[in-house]
């Protein structure tokens, strides 16, 4: 591995040390302390995308500082309102802010247009993961168990495509859209993904083993889609990363993105069933 892969893999090493402890906490401890990590990572993803969007400078007139103040304040109000088991306002929160932010803010302004599609694209998956974790009763805890379950699976997903895409490279997946993912990368996200699906189906009781090896291999393809997404994002407006904020890692949106897709899936499928996916059967 040459010198410069060896650095950055160290910056992500130092980085994951130093971030993951408090935010493993937050997520343990649930409720109000969960949505707060959550309102957190949703307002940087929102102010990296609106700098995303103006090719990495952010907008520095008046209208476009209302016009991120106006994105932050509805998706920090949607997340709070679900923490308060009213994830249907919350939705209509979004879905009202987006609009009102396409007709109102952007004021006809095409270029104003992307940043305004950020509540949405930001929004509902931070609804989604924080509706999940309250979705269940403490007796069954699935919430944080179904937590638990879809951080690892993107952790393993992200881990897994990292390490195969640089160990064996081989064909590019999407090179117009994102040049750096392989057909290895896929291919060891998705069995990094299953790996994680096994261990829990045999050890949570109610679960399915093989249901769940599947269906995290599939979601391992809806995380690299969410991953391909933002990249095909930062190469139409000309940028390398959404943000500086995680050495080795870029931005939150680096991050998160699979997450974003994740998430949101999950919780559209647990909706169709009306129950959670770790206790299908």
């Amino acid at each position: 591995m040459a010198e410069p892969a060896l650095g950055t893999l160290r910056l992500r090493v130092i980085s994951a040390a130093v971030l993951a402890p408090p935010a493993v906490a937050l997520t343990l401890l649930g409720g109000w302390a969960f949505a707060v990590l959550v309102g957190l990572a949703g307002f940087l993803m929102v102010w990296e995308w609106d700098r995303l969007c103006s090719g990495g400078e952010g907008h520095g007139d008046r209208s476009g500082g209302f016009a991120l103040v106006w994105q932050e304040l509805v998706v920090l109000a949607a997340i709070a309102l679900t923490a308060l088991g009213r994830a249907p306002d919350a939705t209509v929160v979004i879905a009202m802010g987006a609009v009102l932010s396409l007709v109102i803010v952007s004021n006809g302004d095409a270029r104003r247009h992307w940043p305004a599609l950020g509540i949405v694209y930001i929004g509902l998956p931070c609804i989604a993961i924080v509706w999940l974790s309250h979705s269940s009763g403490q007796a069954t805890n699935l919430g944080l168990q179904t937590l638990i379950w879809i951080l690892a699976l993107v952790w393993a997903t992200d881990s897994a495509a990292y390490a195969a895409g640089r160990l064996i490279g081989g064909p590019r997946l999407a090179p117009r859209l994102s040049p750096n993912k392989t057909w290895a990368g896929l291919a060891g996200a998705i069995i990094g993904a299953a790996l994680v699906g096994a261990l829990a189906g045999s050890i949570l009781e109610h679960a399915s083993l093989w249901f769940l090896i599947f269906l995290s291999g599939l979601l391992a393809l809806v995380s690299q889609a969410g991953d391909i997404f933002e990249s095909a994002l930062k190469r139409h407006f000309d940028v390398k990363d959404s943000g500086t904020l995680i050495p080795g890692h870029g931005g939150m949106l680096d991050r998160l993105d699979g997450l974003l897709f994740v998430a949101l899936a999950v919780a559209v499928l647990t909706l169709l069933r009306r129950r959670e996916v770790l206790a299908w059967l």
